[in-house]
């Protein structure tokens, strides 16, 4: 009777060695699990991760044409600017002289007295003309010059708008990098 007792108490307590050790493999299995679905939910998360990198880059590769096109217009703006302060100097040089010359040639003699001077009543006719058209084409040069001058002007404006958005462009740029 002995020995079955012993046999007994060391099979009870094999059993509940047993017993222990299923629970523990139960618990393994549970944390196995969560590990599983940690791993599963950290790989998800990489995945995120990966996808948002790869929307940032294309987002800066997207603001990278956004500074290169803005540059470009920055360029053909600057370009156009230097054409119109061309032409409106070329202008205001065109106007000078055209004062210039109605200047000394009213101090040399009276429009009146050209005109009148005239051999027949048609030159006379045609030199009231040309000092007619004389005195019309002085007012469209300076309304040309106002109009270039007006013109100049937006194009600056248009440049500094350009610029401030080229810059802003390209701290969006550095902020998503």
């Amino acid at each position: 009777a002995l020995v079955s007792f012993g046999n007994a108490q060391t099979l009870n307590e094999l059993r509940e060695s047993q017993k222990k050790a299923r629970q523990n493999i139960d618990m393994t299995n549970k944390l196995l699990q969560e590990t599983q679905r940690s791993s599963r939910t950290t790989i998800t998360k990489l995945r995120v991760l990966n996808n948002q990198i790869k929307e940032r880059q294309t987002l800066i590769n997207s603001i990278n044409k956004e500074v290169n096109l803005l540059g470009e217009t920055i360029d053909v703006l600057t370009s156009e600017k230097t054409l119109l302060e061309n032409r409106l100097q070329a202008l205001k040089n065109e106007y000078a002289n055209l004062v210039y010359h109605a200047y000394v040639r009213k101090s040399s003699y009276n429009e009146l007295l050209f005109v009148f001077s005239a051999e027949s009543f048609e030159q006379a006719y045609r030199r009231l003309r040309y000092l007619q058209e004389y005195s019309q084409y002085r007012k469209q040069q300076s309304i040309q010059i106002m109009a270039v001058t007006a013109e100049l002007e937006q194009k600056k404006q248009q440049l500094e708008e350009q610029k401030t958005a080229k810059i802003c462009a390209a701290k969006e740029k550095e902020k998503e990098a």
